[in-house]
């Protein structure tokens, strides 16, 4: 590996790290407590817009693997101190499922033939629709195996709503960093940036 490509490749780690922290402590400081005041009692685990999914869903669709290291991480560290598990195994099983069932589903995307990873779609960016279909199948299926391993598995899949709502923020977190991503493909349109 060139040096400019280590280079970009630690830029890339430690950006995706950080704003991975960033995004989930912005849910714990700000969108949490908004949501409570809007919905007095709602389900602690569910964020009406939980931007973590939108930073994997990005990541991973401009970095591909190369980000799977830095979301892991970021989960591990996340899940332990805003979500308080302590348990090891059980913070290694939902941060490694979390991270891992949201890298699949593009995988899953791009064998099918509609892949919305950025390196197989450029110039342009992926059909919105495919990203969308793409964060609520990863969604619900992480939400199916976080609530397998703490247990509530019945919970979930009984509580309609409850599903419905965990899909839906991770669905909004995904469409503010959507918003994001374009504003700057815009932007380096207009400068002539090339990627």
């Amino acid at each position: 590996m060139a040096i400019s490509s280590l280079r970009t490749f630690l830029i890339a780690t430690v950006g995706v790290f950080l704003l991975y922290c960033f995004s989930y402590w912005f849910v714990h400081a700000a969108i949490s407590p908004a949501q409570e005041a809007l919905l007095p009692g709602s389900v602690a685990f569910v964020s009406l817009a939980f931007l973590p999914s939108g930073v994997r869903i990005v990541s991973f669709m401009l970095f591909g693997w190369r980000a799977v290291p830095p979301i892991l991480v970021g989960s591990l560290l996340c899940n332990h101190f805003f979500w308080a598990v302590q348990d090891v195994t059980l913070l290694l099983l939902l941060s490694t499922g979390s991270t891992l069932v949201f890298y699949l589903a593009l995988q899953t995307s791009k064998l099918l033939g509609q892949s919305i990873f950025l390196a197989d779609t450029l110039p342009r960016l992926p059909p919105f629709r495919t990203i969308i279909l793409v964060t609520v199948v990863a969604s619900a299926l992480n939400g199916i195996i976080s609530s397998a391993i703490f247990g509530s598995f019945d919970a979930y899949l009984n509580g309609g709503l409850l599903a419905i709502g965990y899909v839906l923020g991770d669905m909004l977190g995904t469409l503010c960093f959507m918003v994001i991503l374009k504003s700057l493909f815009t932007f380096m349109n207009k400068q002539q940036i090339r990627i």
